[in-house]
């Protein structure tokens, strides 16, 4: 999708958010038709849509309730992460409840803990490898892998725990007991 969308930027077409999300859908479907059928491609854009649909709605109604929330960093860091998963989570809805039969009420609260680790992995995961790779030509290097390898583990081995830690809780899931098909 970001392909898409910086072929839009640099033609010097205006890219508007619904453009550049269907163009990157036809551009996968041309290279596989089946993925139409995929519950993640399907997840992956409805999800999308929800956040572009309505996150900017949702900000503007914090915005008038709140309008100095932006202020203090980590607030506005909450603010944003929750409006966004809120607005992924209202469109994925009746997808999550046909294919899986449930939706999760603790989503808000398990992803204001987990999406700052996964940017944090990705970012230790991206360094680790050129990091690696140099080591076996720079021995001296090799101490800086293993550091951040450790570090890799230990936001890999906190991913898991929170994810373990919140699917115990029974009550946090709203069950649909028959199927909608």
């Amino acid at each position: 999708m970001l392909i898409v969308y910086e072929i839009y930027r640099i033609t010097q077409s205006h890219a508007r958010w619904d453009a550049v999300l269907l163009s990157a859908a036809f551009v996968l479907l041309l290279i596989d038709t089946c993925w139409l059928f995929s519950v993640g491609f399907q997840l992956s854009f409805v999800g999308l849509f929800g956040i572009m649909k309505f996150y900017r709605w949702a900000e503007q109604l914090v915005y008038k309730v709140w309008p100095k929330y932006d202020r203090i960093i980590w607030i506005s860091y909450i603010v944003r992460t929750s409006l966004a998963t809120l607005s992924a989570q209202w469109a994925l809805i009746p997808l999550l409840l046909y294919y899986f039969g449930q939706f999760s009420l603790i989503f808000l609260i398990s992803n204001i803990a987990i999406l700052p680790t996964i940017t944090l992995l990705y970012a230790t995961g991206f360094l680790l490898i050129p990091i690696a790779i140099l080591s076996s030509l720079i021995p001296s290097l090799s101490e800086s892998a293993h550091a951040i390898n450790y570090m890799v583990e230990a936001l890999y081995t906190f991913l898991i725990t929170v994810q373990r830690h919140f699917g115990h809780f029974n009550i946090t899931n709203i069950n649909l007991s028959t199927s909608l098909v």
